[in-house]
């Protein structure tokens, strides 16, 4: 039992890795959220120009990579 859910969780982590890549420099004309959807705090402007379509601040950004890395 163990084994299938460890499998399901690999393929569950690989599938979101690809999606994620994806969409990682994608341009579209999504607005960037003023405010972070994961904490809420404020997004500086300048990241929303950079990046648009942006929805996480920089600290929750590199949670986000930081977890995926060390999986």
């Amino acid at each position: 039992m163990a084994d299938e859910l460890d499998r399901d969780q690999e393929i569950y982590d690989r599938d979101l890795e690809l999606l994620i890549e994806k969409n990682r420099f994608r341009t579209d004309s999504t607005t960037s959220l003023l405010y972070c959807h994961l904490c809420g705090e404020p997004i500086p402007e300048k990241r929303r120009k950079t990046l648009p379509g942006i929805k996480t601040c920089t600290d929750c950004q590199e949670d986000i990579e930081r977890r995926l890395k060390n999986k």
